[in-house]
């Protein structure tokens, strides 16, 4: 998130900062990653646990 909001080199005149929102946005967005790549390894394989 740092780069999206900030150069990393302190603050310049067009310091935009990040909010609330911004955190949450990036919390959810990691959540449904991990949610899909947990549910695609189950579903290649599911096959190879079945008896």
């Amino acid at each position: 998130m740092r780069g999206l909001g900030h150069s990393g080199h302190g603050r310049d005149g067009q310091h935009r900062g990040l909010e609330p929102r911004h955190a949450r946005l990036c919390a959810g967005a990691a959540v449904t990653i991990v949610d899909f790549v947990t549910e695609t390894y189950h579903q290649r394989h599911k096959d190879k646990t079945d008896p």
